[in-house]
C-alpha cells in the first residue's frame, strides 16, 4: 500500500512512460522483462467489481484524479481492464506479494460516507500497488479460504446498517473497522441452515462470490484458489443482482438469528455473542422489531438512495422485495427441511455462465 504525498517519488504516468519508451500491454506498461503495474485507487472498484472505473489526469487542482466509469462493454469484455493515473514499478510490490504469499487480495474503501448509496465497499484485486485510500485485507494462511466470506459479509446491507452507526466522517477508519460486527471464519464452517445438507456454508457462499469477482482473466490466480480452473464469467446485470440478493437474504438470516418458526433467539456468548442477552433487552428488542424479519425490513429501509433509484427503474423497492421473498423462502426452508431452491438458472458459478476459454487453453 503506498502513501499518496510520501511514496510520490515512485509513482509513473502514462505520458512519463511513454516518453521513456515504456509500452501499454492492457493496463501494465512493460519494457524488456521489466514491468510497471497499475496503482490502484478507491475509486476504481465497487462491491465485487475491481473494473468500475478508470481514473483520468484533470485541470482540477484540488482533485486532479477523477473516475470515468467503465461502460458494460468493457465488463463484457473478460480481456478489458481499468486505467488508473499512475503506475509503480513492480519491484516495490514483487517482494511483499511472496511475504504475502498470493497474487491478489481483497480491499475496502476509506473514503466514503453514510450518505452515501453504499458505505461499506470492498471486493477482490489482483496484486498490483495500491492507493492508502484502500485498505488491503489479508488473512493467515489458516483462514485464507474464508476470504470470500469476508468479502460478501463486508458487502452485505446487515453490514452496512451495522458500520453506518459507527462512522462519523467520510472516512472509514482502521479503529472503526476493527470495532464492527464481522462474522468469525468458523461460521462458514457450519451447514447451511437452508439447504437440509452437512455442506458447510463456505461452499454456498463461495460459488456466488465466484461469479460475481471472477469476470476477467487478470484475477484468475482467485479463482483458482477458489478450486476454479475455467474461464471468466460473463457481466450479466439481472444474474448479478440475484446473487447479491440471495446473499444478502443469507446473511440476514445469519445476523438476525431466529428460531424455526422465525422467532428472535436470546443472544448467547456460547453462540458466538459479546455477551448475554438479558430477558429485559430481548424484551425491548422485540417491542421495536417484533420478529427478525421486521429488522430486515427495518434495514433496507435505511438505504434511501438504493430505494430511489429503484422506484425510478423499475416503479418499486425492488432490491428490498427480492431480498425478502428470498429471505422467506430461506426461513421456510429452515423452517420445513425442504431445501433452499436457488432463483437462478442456471444455478451460481454454472460453467455454461463463463467466457470462452482462451485459444492456448484449448490446445
Amino acid at each position: 500500500m503506498f502513501h499518496m504525498a510520501n511514496d510520490s517519488n515512485l509513482f509513473r504516468s502514462r505520458e512519463q512512460l511513454e516518453v521513456d519508451g515504456w509500452c501499454l500491454d492492457v493496463n501494465i506498461f512493460r519494457r524488456k522483462n521489466k514491468k510497471y503495474l497499475p496503482l490502484i485507487e478507491g475509486k476504481m472498484f465497487m462491491p465485487f467489481d475491481h473494473r468500475y472505473a478508470n481514473v483520468l489526469f484533470t485541470d482540477n487542482i484540488g482533485r486532479h484524479g477523477q473516475p470515468q466509469l467503465c461502460p458494460i462493454a468493457n465488463r463484457l469484455n473478460p480481456n478489458s481492464l481499468p486505467i488508473p493515473e499512475y503506475w509503480v514499478d513492480s519491484k516495490w510490490i514483487d517482494e511483499y506479494k511472496v511475504t504475502v504469499g498470493t497474487d491478489y487480495y481483497a480491499a475496502f474503501k476509506a473514503i466514503t460516507s453514510v450518505t452515501n448509496e453504499r458505505t461499506v465497499i470492498s471486493t477482490i484485486l489482483p496484486f498490483h500497488g495500491i492507493h492508502d485510500n484502500a485498505p488491503i485485507i489479508i488473512l493467515s494462511e489458516q483462514t485464507r479460504k474464508a476470504l470470500v466470506c469476508l468479502v460478501a459479509n463486508l458487502n452485505s446491507f446487515v453490514f452496512d446498517y451495522c458500520a453506518r452507526q459507527k462512522m462519523g466522517t467520510i472516512k472509514l477508519m482502521h479503529y472503526v473497522f476493527y470495532q464492527l460486527p464481522v462474522l468469525a471464519p468458523s461460521t462458514y464452517l457450519q451447514p447451511v441452515l437452508w439447504e437440509n445438507t452437512n455442506h458447510p456454508l463456505l461452499n454456498w457462499v463461495r460459488l456466488s462470490i465466484l461469479e460475481l469477482i471472477y469476470t476477467s482473466w487478470d484475477i484468475k490466480p482467485f479463482a483458482q484458489d477458489c478450486g476454479w480452473s475455467g474461464p471468466p464469467f460473463r457481466w450479466d446485470e439481472e444474474r448479478r443482482f440475484m446473487l447479491r440478493s440471495e446473499l444478502d437474504a443469507a446473511f440476514f438470516h445469519l445476523y438476525l438469528t431466529a428460531d424455526k418458526h422465525g422467532e428472535w433467539i436470546r443472544a448467547e456468548k456460547s453462540a458466538g455473542a459479546v455477551q448475554d442477552e438479558s430477558s429485559k433487552e430481548l424484551s425491548e428488542l422485540k417491542r421495536y422489531f417484533p420478529t427478525p424479519r421486521h429488522a430486515v425490513e427495518h434495514v433496507m429501509n435505511s438505504f434511501p438512495i438504493v430505494k430511489r433509484k429503484d422506484e425510478n427503474e423499475h416503479g418499486c423497492y425492488r432490491t428490498k422485495e427480492v431480498i425478502l421473498e428470498i429471505y422467506d423462502a430461506m426461513a421456510e426452508a429452515i423452517r420445513t427441511g425442504i431445501p433452499y431452491q436457488t432463483k437462478l438458472n442456471p444455478p451460481p458459478a454454472d460453467p455454461s455462465c463463463c467466457h470462452p476459454p482462451k485459444p492456448e487453453e484449448c490446445i
